[in-house]
């Protein structure tokens, strides 16, 4: 018997038809024997539309009010997920970040886990039960409901897995482990089967759709072992281990990250109103791919630059975001953000291919260093230019 945590994201989660496979794969490791604690988030979805319910009713809705109305999504997932398991005579019992006793510190939307005291998680165990833990949230001081920032229930499972010494982490996503393209676009992807935390923390950095990056550096840094894998992807039984000591070698790409559809917004102002954005930003839970802050001494003035995804910038033209802009402000839609991690890459051989690449591109921002080359630029075909700097790196 070991004890196990696996988090379900909410593609796994997104429908009756998905929730009984979940169901059925979850059974099969209980009829093991083993100790189940399942981590769930919001059914694919379900989050943003609660969003677009908050903004409707309001522009600027409180903080805490949206934490305790995207808890609402969690909440669903585990309770069907725990019906479907004891209709297939498991049982099952669902539990939330008040139950479990997760605690946090009071910056909605974005809280950091201070203590989980672990409610009766132990108990129901030992009863045979599998427990299912609602993801993303927790409660601060004062037993409001907070949530842990996009991504969020990959912290909740890592978090877990620390506080009840979990003998294995699963990490259940949409894509089967980690690759050196995102194979929802890049066509001949290369699977990854080891990673370290460093490595993959890297990735996360750019890339949150596979893994939040706060959950990775919590996993590095209390040593948590995991994997990523899918129920439902081209490979199923394909997976990633996560572990210690496993480092890419010297000179090494990691992988290729990307981002479609942003928004480039420049500002040029008379004074700094670069925290006044910073602010909106975290009010709205809008996460900046790009930012660039610089005093321009020949003006004396201050040029801001912000790359926000299209349905972000959408809603934070919903809010007072429009009234702080200054006079001389330019937008610039359509924009696609690439990046290539690793290590060491100003000595890597195809740089220079690379560069020449993106050169033939309308490149807006560029920045060089030895962890990452990242740009910001219009192409006419990204994923055509994605699949060309692969084969350039990878191939």
């Amino acid at each position: 018997m070991v004890r196990v945590v696996q988090k379900y994201g909410g593609t796994s989660m997104r429908d009756a038809e998905r929730i009984g496979v979940v169901a059925a794969h979850i059974r099969e490791r209980a009829e093991l024997g083993d100790e189940l604690i399942i981590v769930v988030s919001a059914r694919a979805g379900v989050t943003n539309s609660l969003l677009r319910r908050a903004q409707e009713i309001s522009s600027k809705p409180p903080a805490a009010a949206v934490d305790a109305l995207l808890c609402i999504g969690e909440y669903e997932t585990a309770a069907l997920l725990a019906i479907a398991l004891n209709g297939m005579g498991v049982p099952a019992v669902s539990r939330n970040a008040y139950q479990i006793g997760i605690v946090t510190c009071s910056t909605f939307g974005n809280a950091r886990i201070r203590n989980i005291f672990g409610g009766d998680v132990e108990e129901c165990l030992g009863a045979g039960q599998v427990v299912i833990v609602a993801g993303f949230q927790g409660i601060d001081e004062n037993l409001c409901p907070t949530t842990l920032g996009r991504g969020g229930s990959d912290l909740t499972a890592i978090a877990l897995a620390h506080r009840f010494k979990a003998d294995l982490c699963e990490i259940y996503t949409d894509v089967d482990g980690a690759f050196s393209g995102d194979p929802r676009v890049i066509d001949k992807p290369i699977a990854v089967k080891t990673i370290s935390h460093g490595d993959l923390f890297k990735q996360a950095l750019y890339d949150n759709e596979l893994m939040q990056d706060r959950s990775m550096a919590f996993a590095e840094k209390m040593g948590i072992n995991f994997s990523i894998a899918s129920l439902f992807g081209k490979n199923p039984g394909d997976r990633t281990q996560v572990m210690e000591g496993s480092p890419c070698g010297e000179d090494c790409a990691i992988a290729l990250t990307h981002r479609m559809d942003l928004v480039l917004i420049s500002m040029l102002s008379e004074k700094n109103i670069f925290d006044d954005f910073l602010k909106i930003f975290a009010q709205n839970r809008v996460s900046a791919n790009f930012m660039k802050h610089t005093k321009l001494h020949t003006s004396g003035k201050f040029l801001a630059e912000v790359a926000v995804s299209l349905l972000e910038y959408s809603q934070l033209n919903t809010s007072n975001f429009s009234a702080l802009l200054p006079a001389e402000v330019s937008v610039i839609n359509g924009l696609t953000r690439i990046n290539v991690v690793g290590v060491r890459l100003e000595y890597s051989p195809w740089l220079g291919d690379l560069l020449s690449l993106m050169g033939e591109q309308e490149i807006f921002r560029a920045e060089y260093g030895k962890g990452d080359l990242s740009f910001l630029l219009k192409a006419a075909d990204p994923k055509a230019l994605l699949n060309a700097a692969h084969r350039i790196i990878f191939e």
